[in-house]
Parts: structure tokens; C-alpha cells; sequence
């Protein structure tokens, strides 16, 4: 979802603000002489929702900065950060217009913004320039430069900010999850802190829906199916097993909506990224690919009037998409020419973000072999309890332990919650299993402990 979430941060339709991080740079005169910015940025300016006085936002750029500097990022660093997410702004500044005397030509409007982006980014102006309004392609012993047309100049400025804003974004929280690691955690026993962060919008329908609300509403209808499985389904199941009575809660199946959106080979995913890679595609074939794979579908309906949109039966609601700009919005990605700008930087902070830096790709190696690792001793280690016990009794005690780690459960009533819920998983299984089970040392643990978790030398010998 992060492609999703980046999209909409620059989606003018959308009534919500872009990220305030990227207004707390407007007021402080400081930052503005660092970071060559100015009161005019196209992509703050497009959320006209957002008014906040300018102490405020200057109290919370102070903040920013505390909060930044107690998980270990560094002044440099800061300022590398600051620097790029001034390019991005800059960056939607530049304006496209058409050549007087070619129609399939575009100039920039404002050439004058070029300087500090290149300056920014720490790359070649005229290279900068190239990437921004031709493509180059390749073919058998020759090298083509096409110009692009308007729309597509605009759209490969776009992508280029939201594929940086993402990059980094990533960058930070993998840094941040860095700095928490204990110099224990290879330990078993040892506390793991880190951070998980979940973007997501609410349910969306406005007037005028685009592939933005398709994403966004059927991240929902997974995470609606996600609690109906758990929520309702199995508990449900449970009980019934256990004989519990209960007055059975009828809830909505979005099961087949799901299908609708995502089960290959008919999706209406699917079916948008057949038509993304066929040059000829417009929006009025996809629309008819929608309608002969999916007509007499409960979940998804067509208007009766000619109307380029279709209509999804979501569990919240009826929610009517307009298929322009789908195809492109589901291509929304870097181009190769400017993959190939970014990595010629002088800047080893964007090259490391790009995954060209030696060094920095070495190191997110590293790291993401440490966590794997770690995962691995940790599952094996469980397996090697379970088999050596022979029975599921080990199981609730060892969730239990690891759940106990957590900090937040230190909290009197927190503790006493957990040892209750143990209490009562030790006794389940314990009559589950004390039928069919030999007796072992390591049984009569689990049911006899005494006050400090230890199982004393008279019952280690029975």
C-alpha cells in the first residue's frame, strides 16, 4: 500500500492535506536559506484545507527535530532529509508547456527552478533537464530520444517525487527500527523494540472516484474480511466445538468482492494490468474487458447511460469508479532514464536510498539477514520443544512467555490479566492432555510450578 498512500499525497482531488512535515518548512528562515525554498510550492498549494498559524508550525518543527535527534539521527543527516524533501517540492514546481513550433514538443515554463533541484539532488542541471522531457529507447544498433507529450511530462515528474518521498519514507522507519535494536537480540530472552507503522485511509467516496479510492476500498473489504475471519467466523467455530451457547451473529461474507477485485485470472486487477501493458489500450477497452469477464457479477455493475465507470458492491456501500487515468496511475513508476539520473548523484544519501550505494546496500543486507536469522533460530527452537515434548502443552506457555516481553504488560493489572489467561490455557490443556500423555518431569512442570517458576527437586525426581 505504500505506492497507493504515496499517490494520494500529491491527488488534488482528494479534501485531504498533504503530509505536514512538508509544511513546517514554509516559516522558518532558517530552514529557508539551507533549503532554497520559497512561499509558492505547487504540492502544499494543492491542499488549500490545512491552516495552521506559523508559531505553531514552528513549535512542531522544533519537536520534529527533538524526537529526530532521541532516535539517533544525526545533524547531517537531518539536513540530508530536509534537502531531499526540499527537492520534492521544487520538483512539482517545474511547469511544462508546448514548443511553438512542434506540436510534440515540450519546453519547461519555469527553467529557473531546474538550478535547485539539480543543486538539491546534486546532479547534472542538463541531465536533469533530459530525464524531465524526453525518454530514451533502445533498439537493435540505435538509440532513440522521444519527447514527451504534456500529460506524460507531468506524469513522470510526479513519479519521480512520489518514488523519492517513498524511498525515503522507507529509509526512515528502517533507520528508526535500527537505532531500537538491543545488543541482546540474539539472546532468546532478549526485548526487541522497533516501530511498525500502518498508513491507511478510511473507506472513501466522493463525488469523483479514481484508481486511488479502488486501492484504498479494497484494502478495507481485506481488512473487513480479515476481522470477519477472526472477529466472527472462528470464534464462532470455537464455541461451537467447546458446546458454549451463544446466539449465532450473522455478519456480511465480502468474500466474493474480493475475488472480484483480486482472485486471478478474471480480476478486475488482473484485467487492469493486461490492458497497462498493451499500447493500444484506452480506457473504453477496459472498461469492455470489465464487462464481458464480469457481467451478471452481483458485486459489480455497469451504468445503464454511457458513462466510462463501474459501480463495486462493496460491504460499506455502493462506490461508482471512473476508469480515466487507471491504466496510467497502475504504471505510476519510475522510468529508467531517471533511475539512471538519480543514481549519477554526487549525493551518497540518494544513492544509498536508489540501493547503488555498495556500502549501504551491504549493510541493509546485513541487517535484513540478522533479522531472518533470528526469526529462524527462534522457530527452530520452537519446533525443538514441541517435538521433544510430544505434546501441544508447551505451546499457550511459550506465546505466553514471549508476550510477557512486552513492556506494556508490566502494569499491575496488565500482569494479572496474562496470568490468569495462563492459568486457564494450563488447565485446558492439561485435561486435554493428561489422558493420553505419559507422565514426564516436564509435564508436572507445567502444572505444578511454584511461586517463582521453578519446579522443585521432589517433583523433578517422581
Amino acid at each position: 500500500m505504500c505506492r497507493v498512500c504515496v499517490c494520494c499525497v500529491w491527488n488534488a482531488a482528494l479534501p485531504n492535506p498533504n503530509p505536514h512535515l512538508l509544511y513546517l518548512f514554509n516559516p522558518l528562515q532558517m530552514t529557508k536559506k539551507v533549503l532554497r525554498l520559497h512561499w509558492e510550492i505547487y504540492y502544499e498549494s494543492e491542499a488549500d484545507c490545512f491552516t495552521v498559524e506559523g508559531e505553531d508550525l514552528k513549535h512542531d518543527f522544533e519537536r520534529l527535530q527533538l524526537a529526530m535527534e532521541m532516535v539517533g539521527f544525526l545533524p547531517a543527516t537531518r539536513k540530508q532529509i530536509f534537502s531531499l524533501l526540499s527537492a520534492i517540492l521544487h520538483l512539482g514546481n517545474i511547469r511544462y508547456k508546448k514548443k511553438t513550433y512542434r506540436d510534440d514538443s515540450i519546453d519547461i515554463c519555469n527553467p529557473e527552478v531546474l538550478p535547485t533541484v539539480s543543486e538539491l539532488l546534486e546532479v547534472k542541471e542538463e541531465m536533469l533537464f533530459e530525464a524531465l522531457t524526453t525518454r530514451k529507447t533502445m533498439t537493435v544498433g540505435e538509440r532513440l530520444i522521444v519527447p514527451y507529450k504534456l500529460a506524460e511530462a507531468g506524469t513522470v515528474r510526479d513519479s519521480m517525487a512520489k518514488s523519492l518521498y517513498s524511498a525515503l519514507f522507507d529509509w526512515i522507519v528502517f533507520r528508526i527500527n535500527h537505532a531500537l535494536l538491543n545488543n541482546r537480540d540474539l539472546e532468546e530472552s532478549a526485548k526487541i523494540f522497533s516501530i511498525g507503522v500502518l498508513d491507511i485511509f478510511g473507506f472513501e467516496d466522493y463525488e469523483n472516484n479514481s484508481f486511488e479510492q479502488f486501492c484504498i476500498n479494497f484494502a478495507n473489504e481485506r481488512l473487513q474480511h480479515y476481522f470477519n475471519q477472526h472477529i466472527f467466523k472462528l470464534e464462532q467455530e470455537e464455541y461451537r466445538a467447546e458446546g458454549i451457547s451463544w446466539h449465532n451473529i450473522d455478519y456480511i461474507d465480502n468474500t466474493g468482492c474480493i475475488n472480484l477485485i483480486s482472485k486471478k485470472p478474471t480480476a478486475l486487477l488482473h484485467l487492469l494490468d493486461e490492458e497497462s501493458n498493451f499500447p493500444q489500450a484506452s480506457n473504453q477497452t477496459l472498461l469492455d474487458k470489465f464487462k464481458r469477464q464480469h457481467e451478471g457479477n452481483g458485486y459489480i455493475e455497469f451504468p445503464a447511460v454511457m458513462e466510462p465507470a463501474f459501480i463495486i458492491r462493496h460491504y460499506a456501500g455502493k462506490v461508482k469508479y471512473g476508469v480515466k487515468d487507471f491504466r496510467e496511475k497502475n504504471t505510476d513508476h519510475m522510468r529508467p532514464d531517471i533511475v539512471a539520473l538519480l543514481k549519477s548523484s554526487k549525493n551518497a544519501f540518494i544513492c544509498g536510498l536508489m540501493g547503488i550505494d555498495p556500502p549501504a546496500t551491504f549493510r541493509w543486507a546485513v541487517l535484513r539477514a540478522f533479522f531472518r536469522a533470528m526469526v529462524a533460530f527462534r522457530e527452530a527452537g520452537k519446533r525443538h520443544i514441541h517435538r521433544k515434548s510430544g505434546h501441544d502443552a508447551a505451546a499457550p506457555c511459550a506465546v505466553l512467555c514471549s508476550v510477557d516481553s512486552f513492556s506494556f504488560l508490566h502494569h499491575p493489572v496488565h500482569q494479572r490479566s496474562l496470568e490468569i489467561l495462563q492459568r486457564c490455557k494450563e488447565e485446558k490443556y492439561s485435561k486435554t492432555a493428561f489422558p493420553t500423555i505419559p507422565l514426564s518431569p516436564h509435564f508436572h512442570a507445567t502444572v505444578r510450578g511454584n511461586r517463582r517458576g521453578e519446579v522443585d527437586q521432589q517433583h523433578q525426581t517422581r
